[in-house]
């Protein structure tokens, strides 16, 4: 998603852009003031620095190809499947935990044990 998003396998011109911003929750320690840019887009941290895991927000420009408007065709993925995937590259990159799922990167951030048994 990331890659049709930025505009590199189009195949026509840009036909517009949208900007689009969600929420991702990492155990990084980004500075308050740091903005992390790469091509992708953007991490920004949340103003609340208390909450763990920390909230960051990812914002990127996505970029629709060229078409005429009409019945069926796409304006916007919206932010979801883009923060799934950036998550994935924060997580190698920063090497740390992140994730669009508060619940998910909470209990992978915990330090408690998973199951305690396997179910049968």
């Amino acid at each position: 998603m990331l890659q049709i998003a930025t505009g590199k396998l189009f195949s026509r011109p840009v036909g517009w852009e949208n900007l689009l911003r969600g929420m991702l929750y990492t155990n990084a320690n980004l500075e308050p003031e740091l903005v992390v840019e790469t091509a992708a887009g953007k991490l920004i941290p949340s103003s609340r620095s208390s909450i763990q895991p920390t909230v960051v927000v990812y914002e990127m420009q996505e970029r629709m190809e060229a078409e005429e408007k009409a019945p069926g065709v796409l304006v916007s993925c919206t932010a979801e499947p883009y923060l799934s995937d950036f998550a994935v590259v924060t997580s190698f990159a920063l090497n740390c935990v992140c994730s669009p799922d508060i619940d998910l990167a909470r209990r992978l951030t915990s330090g408690k044990k998973g199951l305690v048994r396997i179910p049968r």
